[in-house]
């Protein structure tokens, strides 16, 4: 719990020099009352520092549940994929697609798949985050097509002539642009939502 008191911008520490000319002000009362006041700020920041470690805590042990439980499910279906998965990567740590695949509940199957297809990741990579010429999201477009049609759900329902499988068309490579990194807090729409509620989710990322 943090006490409201004032930032230290706004309340400077009392200057000796001008209580010289003014009788009438106490300078050793005001000194204690700011270094009060200062003490208080200090426990504020601890206290708020504490609870943004609980929480990149919390955040790290949800993660990494998160990814157990769906490794147990993808080892099930690819005999090879440590092997695969877990091999020398292109993917940049902190990118778009190493968050999708972190935060997505088909993303080891979207990595898998990545590892094993280079062609398709170098295709994937050279997509830009965002395209100002369409207004679109066309890297974030393409793993969310790309989640879609490894999802097990999805796979099931075309093996049963449920549905009709997704279109395995590649994206034309746009110009590469680099991807910066990306804070860890903030979870990605799931494979369900919709693109309009992914690039309100990257749009916000893109501010500055």
């Amino acid at each position: 719990m943090t006490i409201p008191v004032a930032a230290f911008a706004d309340d400077p520490e009392p200057d000796p020099s001008e209580y010289l000319d003014n009788p009438a002000k106490n300078y050793v009362k005001d000194q204690a009352r700011w270094e009060a006041r200062q003490e208080i700020r200090e426990a504020n920041d601890r206290a708020q520092q504490a609870a943004q470690e609980r929480t990149r805590e919390a955040e790290t042990t949800r993660l990494q549940q998160h990814w157990r439980t769906r490794e147990q499910t993808v080892k099930s279906k690819y005999a090879d994929f440590e092997k695969v998965a877990y091999a020398p990567t292109a993917i940049p740590q902190g990118s778009m697609i190493d968050n999708f695949i972190i935060e997505s509940a088909a993303g080891l199957d979207v990595l898998y798949h990545l590892q094993k297809h280079r062609p398709e990741l170098d295709a994937m990579l050279a997509l830009p985050i965002f395209d100002p010429d369409t207004n679109r999201y066309p890297q974030l477009e393409a793993l969310s097509l790309l989640a879609q049609r490894l999802s097990p759900s999805r796979a099931q329902a075309v093996s049963t002539g449920s549905a009709a499988p997704l279109p395995m068309t590649r994206p034309r490579p746009p110009n590469p642009v680099r991807t910066g990194p990306m804070s860890a807090g903030d979870e990605i729409p799931g494979d369900d939502a919709s693109i309009a509620d992914h690039e309100r989710h990257w749009n916000q990322k893109r501010r500055p």
